[in-house]
C-alpha cells in the first residue's frame, strides 16, 4: 500500500469533471484506489462516492493505492490531478 497527501487548489474543489477523470484513469488499474478526507475513506469507483466527501479548496486529502500495480497507478493519478491544476503534493 502506498499513499500521498495532496492539497486541493481548484477553487471549485473536487467537482464532477475531475472526479470523472479520476475514475476513468483509476479504472485502468487492478489496484484498489481510495480517497481519504479526515476520517472518511471512499473507493474511487463511483462519482457519487467521491463527491460525497465534499472536498473543497484548501482541503488536504490522501490518495491511497493498494495492489499489484500501485507503483504505476499512483504516479499516473497524481500526474492527471496536477495536469488539471487540481492539487499540489504536500
Amino acid at each position: 500500500m502506498i499513499k500521498t497527501n495532496i492539497k486541493v487548489i481548484d477553487k471549485l474543489g473536487l467537482h464532477l469533471r475531475p472526479a470523472s477523470k479520476l475514475i476513468s484513469i483509476t479504472n485502468n488499474y487492478k489496484s484498489e484506489i481510495f480517497i481519504q478526507k479526515a476520517d472518511q475513506v471512499r473507493q474511487t469507483n463511483s462519482v457519487l462516492s467521491i463527491l460525497n466527501l465534499e472536498i473543497k479548496v484548501d482541503d488536504t486529502i490522501t490518495i491511497i493505492v493498494d495492489g499489484s500495480d500501485e507503483a504505476t497507478a499512483l504516479p499516473a493519478i497524481l500526474q492527471l490531478l496536477k495536469k488539471e491544476n487540481f492539487c499540489i503534493i504536500v
